[in-house]
């Protein structure tokens, strides 16, 4: 790894620049916060100190030290790469458990073809708000590290907060959403050209109906791509494979 900012342990700080603001505007959150507007500008988020701990299972652990709190992250390194990829988990707020351990086999791979990864843990996963500001903070760390070109893949609650994180942030250039909720078909508009969009949805989905997936893809601009499962529910764990197989590609891909 070669970082811009890189610490050698746990208790360290970063040596050069120790604050990095994270001031987005017209990001959409009308759908996450019930807001009647369009866009919304989000609460400053700044972060005060970046803690990595040593390599570990192929990781860095990672402790974000914001003005906001703290969000756990691990980072799985690709060296000389400019490429990365944001995870973020559904409502449970855990390291993002779907399909077949879909995000863990997608860290351990992706790095071998020159795309990071770093999957976040929310502060708080019952304040979507927030989720977003965890998903905004997650790409600004890599862009810190010189990742001009990111994608986000989220599920379930971390589908929508993927999709309003595209909105904002100029970088993103891919989102995969896995039967996504809380999202409005005029947020997914603005998306294209510049940032693609591959929908997931089982159909029979308990939790969020898969007719949501095809109302956003409707909505959205090219390039976009749609896929629903035969019989798949909202874990999407019947389809563990082929889930790996399309989200794999895609982000190599994209």
């Amino acid at each position: 790894m070669d970082p811009i900012y890189q610490t050698g342990s746990r208790n360290a700080l970063w040596p050069a620049l120790v604050i990095v603001a994270i001031v987005v505007a017209c990001l959409a959150v009308d759908a996450i916060v019930k807001s009647t507007k369009t866009f919304a500008e989000l609460p400053e988020m700044i972060i005060q100190e970046v803690e990595q701990g040593a390599l570990e299972y192929g990781y860095y652990p990672l402790l974000l030290k914001t003005n906001r709190g703290d969000i756990e992250c691990h980072y799985y390194p690709s060296p000389g790469t400019q490429r990365g990829v944001v995870f973020v988990s559904g409502a449970e707020g855990s390291w993002g458990h779907i399909g077949k351990d879909l995000y863990r086999q997608l860290c351990e791979e992706l790095p071998g073809e020159g795309i990071a990864c770093l999957p976040v843990r929310y502060r708080n996963a019952d304040d979507p708000l927030e989720c977003v500001l965890d998903a905004v903070a997650g790409v600004r760390y890599l862009e810190s590290q010189g990742f001009d070109s990111v994608g986000l893949v989220g599920y379930s609650r971390g589908g929508g907060v993927v999709i309003y994180t595209a909105a904002a942030m100029s970088t993103v250039r891919t989102v995969v959403a896995m039967c996504p909720e809380g999202v409005r078909e005029d947020v997914v508009a603005h998306l294209g050209p510049r940032c693609s969009l591959l929908l997931i949805h089982g159909k029979s989905d308990e939790s969020v109906w898969y007719r949501v997936s095809e109302d956003l893809y409707r909505a959205a601009q090219e390039p976009k791509h749609l896929v629903l499962y035969s019989g798949a529910g909202h874990s999407l764990q019947r389809v563990g494979d082929e889930l790996h197989r399309e989200v794999h590609d895609w982000l190599v891909r994209q």
